[in-house]
């Protein structure tokens, strides 16, 4: 109970600080900019002292109770041991008990109460780097992070963590049970290619994708090329030409009804394949097969000029028959 008045006490006497301190700055006349940085880190640090605080109040909470094993014996509790949690706000220093037992072997508590990973980084600074590292290198990526967390990162860092969550994506798309869902009467499957930036040590490599677009200035070997499935279903409505006039030159009217917005298509499912063309549109129409288990539905198949994808899209419907 003194631990917990005296982090209580910190966190409290730390805002006072930061109170007190803003009102300084504004009798000395500070630009917002300056109070804007200073005030962030203070936050940063802030934020730091209450999540410490949280590991306190569960850490107590687990304290009183004795796990039990698979088998419903209760495991023997072989001393603390340490682990490092980079959150955003920091590196916490986390002490918890180990348990052991011979048919489930070791087992921390305190990381199955509080959720933790596996590795050090936590949820959110992982789910930010990979974030980040979509549209610019890993080393871009974490520079970016780094200016505004203030963090030391490194591009490896990032790369691991990007990697790491790659070997869920399949588990976390099979989840999905495709064959309950309230689909409409007609289905749709819609292929595009994107440019995707690649990492700086393979702008030397040899391009996978010669049909890439580049963008003005952009130079050859930069990009790869992404094939983006997408698919849903629909239910077939008449528009009017005017209609049509609108989508097709983007005009925008305001209209008092909210029933003439073209919200056709639904339970949409997007996924991008790298390099892998033939993957991206197979998975796209066993999306459809898997939605229509009656295989009654009609299937509306959206690209755009591509005659390469043209042909690639009915070789595939071929197989699948």
């Amino acid at each position: 109970m003194e631990l917990k008045e005296q982090k209580l006490n910190e966190i409290r006497n730390n805002l006072d600080d930061l109170l007190s301190d803003l009102e300084l700055k504004s009798c000395k006349g500070s630009k917002i900019a300056e109070v804007e940085r200073h005030l962030f880190k203070q936050l940063l640090t802030l934020g730091l002292q209450l999540l410490n605080y949280y590991l306190l109040l569960v850490t107590e909470l687990t304290q009183g109770s004795t796990p039990k094993d698979s088998s419903g014996h209760k495991m023997r509790n072989t001393g603390k041991q340490k682990r490092h949690y980079f959150s955003v706000f920091g590196m916490l220093s986390i002490s918890r008990s180990r348990y052991y037992s011979p048919i489930d072997k070791t087992y921390f508590a305190l990381d199955a109460r509080l959720g933790l990973p596996k590795g050090r980084y936590s949820y959110v600074l992982t789910d930010w780097l990979s974030y980040g590292a979509v549209e610019l290198d890993f080393n871009q990526s974490v520079e970016q992070l780094e200016r505004i967390l203030g963090h030391q990162l490194s591009g490896m860092q990032s790369s691991r963590q990007t990697y790491h969550l790659s070997k869920d994506v399949d588990e976390f798309y099979n989840q999905q049970d495709w064959s309950q869902l309230q689909d409409g009467t007609h289905l749709s499957v819609g292929y595009d290619g994107k440019g995707i930036p690649i990492i700086r040590s393979e702008t030397d490599c040899k391009v996978e994708s010669p049909a890439v677009r580049l963008s003005r200035g952009q130079k050859k070997g930069v990009k790869k090329e992404a094939t983006i499935s997408v698919s849903s279903s629909f239910i077939p409505q008449t528009r009017s030409k005017e209609q049509v006039l609108d989508s097709l030159f983007s005009v925008q009217k305001e209209s008092k009804s909210p029933q003439l917005k073209h919200q056709w298509h639904q339970q949409k499912h997007i996924r991008a394949f790298l390099s892998e063309k033939i993957k991206a549109i197979a998975y796209g129409i066993d999306n459809l097969m898997k939605r229509d288990v009656t295989g009654k539905k009609p299937i509306i198949v959206l690209i755009d000029g591509d005659r390469a994808l043209e042909n690639a899209v009915k070789n595939v419907c071929k197989d699948r028959k």
